[in-house]
């Protein structure tokens, strides 16, 4: 599971100027943030809106992380070695006001069932 702090880029120094996360797919002039997985492996598999076509080169299909808790990957069985890359990106615009302190706190929650 995962949680936004901010649910979105927010500047330390001005709060009101932030980048929302959303689920988009990320283009170049176009203001979003998000998270995807990228790398799924034995027996994890990503849930919507983390799931969709993402890569490190050119896929920037992300979903919006909000204050509630989300899944992000899921396993319906015994799993072993199981991996899951989880790939933040980010956007601007020509009017994303500039500066140098965007942060946002996520936070990750794993839960193992036995």
């Amino acid at each position: 599971d995962g949680s936004s702090t901010n649910t979105g880029l927010a500047s330390v120094s001005t709060p009101a100027d932030k980048i929302a996360s959303t689920t988009a797919t990320l283009t170049p002039g176009v203001s979003g943030y998000g998270y995807c997985s990228s790398n799924a492996q034995n027996g994890f598999t990503a849930v919507s809106p983390f799931n969709g076509s993402c890569d490190t080169v050119s896929n920037h299909a992300v979903g919006g992380m909000t204050v509630a808790r989300q899944t992000i990957w899921s396993a319906t069985g015994p799993i072993s070695d199981a991996f899951g890359e989880l790939l933040t990106k980010a956007s601007i615009s020509t009017t994303t006001p500039a500066h140098s302190d965007y942060q946002d706190t996520l936070t990750l929650t794993i839960t193992g069932t036995y």
